[in-house]
């Protein structure tokens, strides 16, 4: 089905630096001049202001446009303190590069929660959010989950493996290989087994395809150091290969419903250490990392949301205790269990209060959490190299016509892989220039 609705572009600017806000400057009644937040989630403010001694809550600043970028952002709107989302403008290290972000010292709760964290995750956070000499250019914000699931390509299935036809098949290693696969897959007989499993088209098309190609390509450029050029040999075969495969999948593999009867041969990231049939398990040990071919570096990305301080601001020696609020947020009450992000503390969760309170909620078994995998998770590090970079790979001016070009390639066929290729170029060349305070026509393609 196709729906089109026209949406103001500041509402969708979600994706990208432009959220509305107001440069405002507010004055306590003692007259002392507030610090400014450009902060997305605004729940620390009246907190904020009451350890700093001002009696109404900070306020996020508000401007009449919007920016090119967050660096131009801050620059012009100079907020004290603010909050990055990494898979929109990945990790702060360049902004610190820039002069736009001053380090402070972790407080002896920081560096506590930090130990407490899976290997992976310490290494990431000491990569990307540390400087050599231990300070810290942002910490985890307000929100339990802390890496909201990092981003890789999915799971093969042991269980299911070595029951099925591919048993003698080497599972697949990187996106090349997964589509290798997928060829062998679809020309072999595979009675009671599926490939995966999305509740529709669309799932289907991006989660076991479209990102895994996307965010692969994106990240590993951009963890190179290198330009994202799409018109290259390798991306335009594989997104022809992509093409091809999934409207074989459509006809061979897609079903809108879990069925329970089957084995399933692939789990996609969110999933927990069971397969869609409830039954097969699998554990990290099983990633399949984001990658386009087996000789690049095994990667997963994590998506983490950070509170940072603008260099010269006269409350960077505040930095330390008013993040540390974030702590205690870090961390879901609920009457049946306590529940913690487990990418981020994969020990700390009662995995079997909270297993119980899944199935209270009538959650798909699917959604539980077994213990092998959870400790997997304590020994990531030895399957995956852990980065922060920006995976957000619409530009949001041009989101219609990416949505379009998606529509008339993977859905119809009318686009080549080479027309597909320069139109992303495209896009990305007129992220550099595109006013962004304008409608646009936004077309959602089903």
């Amino acid at each position: 089905m196709r729906k089109t609705i026209i949406i103001l572009l500041a509402a969708v600017l979600f994706l990208l630096t432009a959220v509305p806000c107001a440069c405002a400057e507010g004055k306590d009644t003692a007259g002392t001049e507030a610090p400014r937040v450009y902060i997305m989630n605004d729940s620390e403010e009246r907190e904020w202001a009451e350890i700093l001694g001002f009696s109404k809550p900070l306020e996020n600043i508000q401007t009449s446009r919007s920016y090119p970028s967050l660096a131009d952002l801050l620059r012009e709107c100079q907020p004290d303190f603010f909050e990055i989302y990494t898979y929109q403008y990945g990790s702060p290290r360049d902004l610190y590069l820039d002069g736009l972000i001053e380090p402070f010292e972790p407080t002896e709760a920081m560096t506590a929660e930090i130990e407490s964290m899976a290997p992976y995750v310490r290494t990431a956070i000491r990569n990307e959010l540390m400087t050599p000499d231990g300070k810290m250019l942002g910490y985890p914000s307000t929100d339990y989950s802390i890496c909201e699931a990092p981003e890789f390509i999915g799971y093969w299935i042991p269980d299911a493996w070595a029951a099925s036809p591919f048993r003698e098949t080497a599972p697949p290693s990187s996106f090349e290989e997964l589509l290798d696969f997928i060829d062998v897959y679809l020309d072999t007989p595979h009675n009671g087994f599926r490939l995966s499993y999305a509740g529709s088209k669309n799932e289907y098309l991006h989660q076991l395809l479209l990102d895994l190609l996307m965010v692969s390509w994106v990240v590993q450029c951009r963890y190179a150091g290198e330009p994202t050029v799409f018109s290259d040999p390798k991306f335009i075969e594989l997104a022809c290969r992509t093409q091809e495969l999934f409207r074989k999948l459509l006809k061979e593999d897609y079903r809108k419903n879990v069925d329970t009867s089957k084995r399933y041969l692939f789990a996609w990231r969110q999933l927990g250490g069971l397969s869609f049939n409830g039954e097969d398990t699998f554990t990290c040990a099983n990633m399949i990392p984001l990658r386009i071919t087996a000789d690049q570096p095994p990667l997963i990305n994590l998506n983490m949301k950070v509170y940072c301080t603008r260099q010269g601001t006269p409350y960077a020696s505040h930095s330390g205790e008013l993040f540390e609020t974030a702590i205690k947020t870090h961390v879901l009450k609920r009457k049946e269990a306590t529940i913690y992000d487990v990418w981020a503390f994969p020990l700390k969760p009662d995995l079997d209060a909270v297993n119980r309170y899944l199935e209270k909620e009538k959650a798909p078994k699917y959604c539980g959490n077994t213990h092998e995998w959870a400790e997997s998770v304590e020994t990531l590090d030895r399957y995956a190299v852990p980065c922060m970079e920006c995976s957000d790979y619409i530009i949001g001016t041009q989101y219609a016509e990416f949505m379009k070009a998606k529509y008339d390639f993977f859905m119809k066929a009318e686009m080549t892989a080479e027309e597909f290729a320069a139109e992303l170029d495209r896009e990305y060349a007129a992220a550099k220039d595109d006013p962004w305070d304008k409608h646009i026509w936004i077309t959602d393609y089903n």
